[in-house]
């Protein structure tokens, strides 16, 4: 839960960010007119450009933004390195060797593990710059492509009774191939949609060290319907990933049910979501529990 209101807290802040960025920029597009060369670069140069007067407040900006990212990555890696090796290490040192991992061992392991995804991760950084779509973008699209199929399939099980693994397989397995092609493609084809209407009209060339162009309005590009899906919105990717698993798995589950391909055992009632557990404080404790 906590996680979650911080999500929706930093989505929030972006949005408000990007338009205040295009209500200061609207006339004078300072991406279109060569001003800046990526989107990464429009907030730095919108803080630079109303707050670098006041000496010292664009370095708290830049050494914000490192502290934030460097925690945030630093708390990842190393608990992927730990999940990594509790999950695969220990299980298959276990059976190799017929006894536990030594705390200290695995503690060097996790390090190693720690510094290797540290170094891809900078590669993907440095390969990130060759990607039409900013950064955030690659980030929410990855967890919309993978995460989406994961929570249908764990809310298919949750609230649909009819529901059994044959069709919760089967669903996961299509629905996370056909995100992946679709955000494939999208990558493939970046080309920016449901842009604003932009102009250069109120471009001041003399402030910036740029060629001058002619003071034009970019309204809206029309494009027809086909070429659009496969620009469909990474904020749309989990979406699309629930409604293909919840399609495909009552479908498959109801044949598999008619046709009695597999033997199926029916759901025990208590691994369903009750809803009068969050109206009655007086259900049993063991009502509950799984």
């Amino acid at each position: 839960m906590i996680n979650l209101l911080g999500s929706v807290f930093l989505l929030t802040l972006t949005c408000f960010c990007g338009l205040v960025a295009y209500a200061k920029y609207y006339e004078c597009d300072i991406l279109g007119s060569g001003i800046i060369n990526k989107g990464e670069k429009l907030l730095p140069f919108l803080v630079m450009d109303v707050l670098g007067k006041l000496h010292g407040l664009p370095g708290l900006f830049v050494a914000t933004i490192y502290s934030a990212a460097l925690s945030t990555i630093s708390g990842g890696m190393s608990s992927l390195a730990a999940v990594f090796v509790t999950d695969f290490v220990k299980p298959l040192y276990f059976l190799k060797y017929n006894h536990e991992l030594k705390e200290k061992k695995a503690a060097y392991i996790a390090k190693g593990l720690a510094l290797l995804i540290g170094i891809g991760s900078i590669g993907m950084a440095y390969l990130c710059q060759f990607f039409g779509n900013t950064l955030l973008q690659l980030a929410l699209s990855i967890f919309g492509l993978l995460g989406g199929p994961l929570l249908a399939v764990i809310t298919l099980g949750m609230f649909f009774k009819k529901a059994n693994w044959v069709g919760a397989l089967t669903s996961l397995i299509i629905s996370t191939a056909v995100n992946i092609w679709i955000g494939f493609k999208g990558v493939v084809s970046s080309k920016p949609t449901g842009l604003k209407p932009v102009s250069t009209v109120a471009c001041d060339y003399t402030l910036f060290p740029v060629t001058q162009m002619s003071s034009t309005t970019t309204p809206v590009p029309e494009q027809d319907l086909g070429t659009n899906f496969y620009q469909l919105s990474y904020l749309y990717y989990s979406l699309f990933a629930c409604l293909v698993t919840y399609f495909l798995g009552m479908t498959v589950s109801f044949v598999v049910e008619k046709k009695k391909l597999v033997k199926i055992k029916p759901t025990d009632a208590k691994y369903l979501v009750k809803w009068n557990i969050w109206t009655n404080n007086s259900i049993a404790q063991a009502d509950v529990n799984l």
